[in-house]
């Protein structure tokens, strides 16, 4: 993935949801990591699913397909420091 001074997380109210997801994202070629959910957001799912542009494609397809989210946050890099902000 390319680096950037912001991307995006979905965060998943399971793992199931996620796993769903990182499938179709795939099947529509769809650039995205899978990374550890950070600490201070609270879901049964560990993972979140980083992407860094095409926003909107990646929200039309969630709605789309009926993939069940759980919120989505943009992150930023500020002086070395990471801050989220919940979109």
């Amino acid at each position: 993935m390319r680096k950037n001074n912001s991307y995006y997380i979905i965060i998943f109210q399971s793992t199931e949801d996620s796993i769903k997801a990182e499938k179709i994202l795939k099947e529509n070629k769809i650039e995205h990591q899978v990374i550890p959910l950070p600490d201070f957001i609270e879901s049964d799912c560990r993972r979140t699913i980083r992407i860094d542009k095409n926003l909107k494609e990646i929200i039309d397809i969630i709605i789309n397909y009926s993939i069940i989210y759980k919120g989505m946050y943009r992150v930023e890099f500020k002086n070395d420091k990471k801050e989220y902000y919940k979109i």
